[in-house]
């Protein structure tokens, strides 16, 4: 019987302490999610590059070792990675590439990273990458305003969460082609795109 309560002791002591480290490590992975590491590595609507979890490549287009964007696992070296945070609060947002390439495939994530939407250039208008991305109700004053007309090719994206980022990765199928796969990640914005106070109000009286 002693035994029985000295392992019943030791259990819940034990769960104690697993519960109460578990509680002190929560902000640490919060803060080492993807999304806190991107905070890290560029501003709100900043496109920023990421590169693997301590990559050694001798590529010429590799980060040095140390670099705070070599801080992604899962980062798969036939592809270029980047990606953007981007707050709804004021408005939708317009994530666009001036430049083509063969082959790109683009997320949506949620802060906690949830996956909320996929798209690649075979699911895209011509092959651009051009999303507008907003709540239910943004996407709607969007479509009454006519801000879609700025871009034939936009896709509109309803999400539920008014903060996010997205990861494009374009592949470079062969090293000749990594200068305009370069030039396609270097020409991706992330970027505001509410409609003017007035054409609001004026599609909304209408």
């Amino acid at each position: 019987m002693a035994r029985l309560l000295l392992a019943l002791v030791l259990g819940l002591l034990g769960a104690v302490v697993v519960h109460i480290a578990v509680i002190f490590t929560v902000p640490d992975v919060a803060r080492n999610n993807a999304w806190g590491r991107l905070s890290r590595v560029g501003a709100m609507y900043e496109v920023v590059r990421v590169e693997p979890l301590r990559s050694q490549s001798d590529s010429p287009a590799a980060q040095p070792a140390g670099s705070r964007l070599q801080n992604f696992a899962f980062v798969d070296p036939a592809f270029i990675t980047a990606s953007c945070r981007f707050s709804l609060a004021d408005g939708p947002v317009r994530i666009y590439a001036g430049q083509p390439t063969d082959f790109w495939s683009g997320s949506i994530y949620s802060r906690q990273g949830d996956n909320l939407y996929s798209i690649n250039d075979r699911a895209s208008v011509d092959g651009a990458f051009d999303l507008l991305v907003g709540t239910h109700d943004e996407i709607v004053d969007a479509r009454a305003s006519a801000l879609e007309s700025q871009s034939e090719t936009s896709i509109p994206v309803e999400i539920e969460t008014l903060e996010g980022y997205l990861t494009v990765r374009a592949l470079v199928a062969q090293e000749s082609l990594r200068p305009s796969v370069e030039a396609f990640l270097r020409s991706i914005r992330c970027e505001p795109s509410a409609p003017p106070a007035a054409a609001l109000t004026g599609a909304r009286a209408g």
